[in-house]
C-alpha cells in the first residue's frame, strides 16, 4: 500500500508543477515599417521695428499762456459795457482769453517715430523615429513585433523564442 500512496503523491506533484521550456529558432522577416511621431516646437522671438505714430501736442505745463490770455481778454472785455456791465464784461473777457490760450496750446498733432517690440512665435515641425514594426513568418503563421533596433530588412532571418508550456 505504501507504494501506491507514493505513486499517487508523485503524480499529483508532477501535475501541480508547471514546467516551462524556452527554445530558439529562426523566422523570416516579411516586412519592416518605420513608425514616426510628429512634434511641433513653438519658440518665442522678439520682432522689433520702428513705426510712425501721431501724438497730441501738449502744452509746456506752465500757466503763462493762460495768464496772458486772461489779461488780454479782460482788457478787451473792459472796453465794452458801462458800470456793473463793464465789470461783468471784463470777467467774461478774462475767462474767454484764458480758455482760448489753453485750447491753442493743446491743439494739433505731430508724427514721431516709436520703437516697438512684439513677441512672436516660430513653429518648427519635425518627425522623430519611434520604433519599427517587423512582420515575420514562422512555420506558416504570420506574426509581428515592435523593436527599437534598426538594420532589419525583408528576407532577413531573425531569432525567435519558442515558449512551450503545458496547459492543464
Amino acid at each position: 500500500m505504501n507504494k501506491i500512496k507514493l505513486a499517487t503523491i508523485a503524480s499529483v506533484m508532477m501535475c501541480a508543477t508547471t514546467v516551462t521550456a524556452n527554445n530558439y529558432d529562426y523566422a523570416t522577416v516579411t516586412s519592416v515599417k518605420a513608425n514616426y511621431s510628429n512634434y511641433t516646437t513653438r519658440t518665442p522671438y522678439q520682432d522689433c521695428y520702428t513705426k510712425q505714430v501721431r501724438q497730441n501736442i501738449q502744452g509746456d505745463g506752465s500757466i503763462t499762456n493762460e495768464l496772458i490770455g486772461g489779461l488780454l481778454g479782460g482788457a478787451i472785455g473792459n472796453q465794452f459795457g458801462k458800470g456793473d456791465g463793464r465789470d461783468a464784461m471784463t470777467g467774461v473777457g478774462a475767462i474767454l482769453g484764458a480758455s482760448i490760450a489753453h485750447d491753442g496750446e493743446n491743439q494739433g498733432y505731430r508724427t514721431v517715430n516709436q520703437d516697438v517690440c512684439e513677441t512672436r512665435y516660430r513653429n518648427v515641425s519635425e518627425s522623430q523615429l519611434d520604433d519599427y514594426l517587423v512582420g515575420f513568418d514562422y512555420e506558416g503563421r504570420s506574426y509581428s513585433a515592435r523593436t527599437k533596433r534598426g538594420g532589419i530588412r525583408e528576407g532577413d532571418s531573425i531569432k525567435v523564442r519558442i515558449n512551450i508550456a503545458p496547459i492543464f
